[in-house]
């Protein structure tokens, strides 16, 4: 299984307001000294391998977003949509 993932370092909705992860920004994230990582994602891809059929499969494809310290996010979606897959690509098992 191939991985694709272009990495950004800027948090940020799409009004290009972003904040710089590397020097501390995130909108109070890291304002009571506490610390902990922000984990960013953009444009994540998951291909399964053809095996010898042709043509490969995206099992994720183009996900982008991102995961602040002290706060719960919850990854939600019917059987089958690629949470688990999500997940594992997030963590590096793919």
């Amino acid at each position: 299984m191939e991985i694709e993932m272009a990495s950004s370092h800027e948090v940020g909705g799409g009004g290009g307001g972003g904040e710089d992860i590397e020097n501390g920004g995130g909108g109070g994230w890291g304002a009571e000294g506490g610390g902990g990582a922000c984990l960013a994602w953009e444009e994540l891809t998951a291909v399964l391998p053809n095996n010898g059929n042709g043509h490969t499969r995206r099992l994720v494809n183009g996900l982008t977003g991102y995961a602040l310290p002290g706060r719960i996010m919850a990854v939600m979606g019917l059987s089958g949509s690629g949470k688990s897959t999500f997940l594992d690509s997030l963590a590096g098992r793919l």
